[in-house]
């Protein structure tokens, strides 16, 4: 279903719905940016999940964890940690709930979903703009793949792609940090065992955001978000007004995100973001910041691209 605008008396322009979808990067503040979009301004709605990563279960179907056998013990699927405010407007069946999570995977189903979560808010004067999936697992989707899934959506939608970026060394710090969940019953038994993962990390497979930025942008409109930059410093609007332009909505409340600024260990205990406000464990300390940054490639080839590092790149923190 299109929306319409209309301009003088005998004028109609319909105008596809939006289809935001993000690329992560997971520990950057993904999920205050879905509540930025979805809660606060009423942008886009993600139906049932931040994040179903059913893209990535088409092509992995047979996986030990899975999001939507999550959704289906859960009925409705809403984390109990996540803000209550995102169960607002559901009006999906129970039919349509289960045609969206019962097996075989595939992109026509993917789409339905969709079209028929924008279908209900519609019905229901809803005032969003479109949808979106926050799955962060398609910053990895396979190029061709990509291709594939923003073709396919392009019938029906007006597909942008967000990636949201943080100082590398602390996403890594974060991410090693809630490798054990606030509610698993296994947790670090000392700084050195999470240190050592932590280097583990830096050696084989932390996140280079070039990955995705150099695979997404050649392949539909594609935006990246720098937190730190959002949330703080005199380029705070700035940064709002390349999201809001980039979106073609006015983006006017940035919801709160305990990473930034960063506290560390004391981070603001914000409702809905308990799994920020658990994931630093131990405290990155200037010393070792130092000794790892060498071995982060990305701050060199940041300066490359965009001719400066954002604000608190490549810095220890002063968390005193």
């Amino acid at each position: 279903m299109l929306s319409s605008i209309h301009i003088e008396r005998s004028t109609i322009i319909y105008m596809k719905p939006k289809f935001v979808m993000s690329t992560g990067t997971g520990w950057s503040a993904t999920t205050p940016l879905w509540y930025t979009l979805q809660v606060d301004n009423q942008f886009v709605h993600s139906g049932l999940e931040k994040e179903s990563k059913y893209l990535d279960s088409i092509l992995r179907p047979i996986k030990k964890y899975n999001v939507i056998e999550k959704i289906r013990l859960r009925n409705k699927g809403f984390h109990k940690d996540r803000l209550p405010q995102v169960k607002n407007d559901l009006f999906l069946t129970q039919e349509d709930i289960i045609a969206f999570i019962k097996p075989p995977f595939t992109l026509d189903k993917y789409i339905t979903y969709y079209r028929r979560l924008w279908e209900t808010l519609q019905e229901n004067d809803c005032s969003y703009q479109g949808v979106s999936d926050f799955s962060n697992v398609n910053a990895w989707l396979p190029e061709k793949f990509c291709y594939e899934v923003v073709e396919r959506l392009s019938e029906y939608f007006d597909v942008k792609v967000l990636l949201i970026v943080r100082d590398p060394i602390r996403r890594l710090w974060s991410e090693i940090g809630g490798y054990w969940s606030w509610y698993s019953t296994r947790q670090w038994k000392s700084e050195e065992e999470h240190n050592q993962l932590f280097f583990d990390f830096i050696q084989r497979d932390h996140i280079n955001y070039f990955d995705i930025i150099e695979k997404w942008e050649k392949i539909c409109p594609f935006h990246v978000i720098i937190m730190e930059q959002l949330w703080e410093g005199d380029k705070q609007d700035k940064e709002k007004k390349r999201l809001s332009d980039f979106l073609d909505y006015d983006i006017e409340k940035i919801h709160e995100n305990a990473y930034s600024p960063d506290r560390g260990l004391n981070a603001p205990q914000y409702l809905g973001l308990i799994d920020q406000w658990t994931s630093d464990k131990y405290l990155l300390r200037e010393e070792l910041y130092n000794q790892v940054k060498p071995l982060f490639s990305v701050y060199d080839k940041w300066i490359d691209k965009y001719g400066s590092l954002p604000l608190y790149w490549g810095k220890p923190y002063n968390y005193e």
